[in-house]
């Protein structure tokens, strides 16, 4: 992080890539119920970060369905607005695009 207040993107980039590394490949008890909030809220963060430099990144699907979870788990009791709305046409569309692909 020191590394991206002095400028360097890149840096953020790997932090959130690790971020999503460890809670794919560190499953544990202690990470799952200790953890398990903050590495979400660093991969928010980061996600956030890297949008509002306009910087593109990629995220593993189980990432963003785990995301998408998350959110739809705050919003649940929520009257929904226009921007609940426009998440949940831009959720279709990447669900579309996940049964579509040539790779599954």
């Amino acid at each position: 992080m020191r590394s991206y207040t002095s400028g360097s993107i890149d840096s953020l980039r790997h932090c959130l890539y690790l971020t999503e590394l460890l809670m794919k490949f560190e499953p544990t008890l202690a990470s799952l119920e200790y953890i398990g909030d903050f590495s979400t809220y660093n991969l928010n963060y980061f996600n956030r970060k890297l949008n509002e430099n306009n910087q593109e990144f990629l995220l593993e699907d189980n990432t963003v369905e785990y995301l998408i979870n998350r959110r739809r788990k705050a919003h649940e009791n929520t009257e929904s607005t226009q921007e609940d709305r426009e998440f949940e046409k831009l959720v279709e569309l990447w669900e579309y695009n996940i049964k579509e692909s040539p790779l599954s």
